[in-house]
């Protein structure tokens, strides 16, 4: 059995708030638990919880290591 939660992935909403803070981030003014907070307001609620999106921890942490690694290109 799949787990559709396991499916999901960070929405176009959440890579614009999180890459707008990045610069911050980096600077250590911003800690990574605020970002993924202010992220987390843009998850995909659905329709009385039908196809609902929720991004995890884990995606989030692979979007920053993508970002990390495209920004030192």
């Amino acid at each position: 059995m799949v787990s559709y939660q396991s499916l999901a992935e960070i929405n176009t909403k959440q890579k614009i708030v999180i890459k707008r803070q990045l610069f911050l981030l980096h600077e250590g003014m911003i800690t990574k638990e605020a970002v993924f907070e202010k992220a987390k307001l843009f998850d995909d609620k659905g329709v009385f919880g039908i196809g609902e999106d929720k991004m995890s921890e884990s995606e989030f942490e692979k979007f920053l290591e993508n970002e990390a690694l495209n920004s030192e290109n």
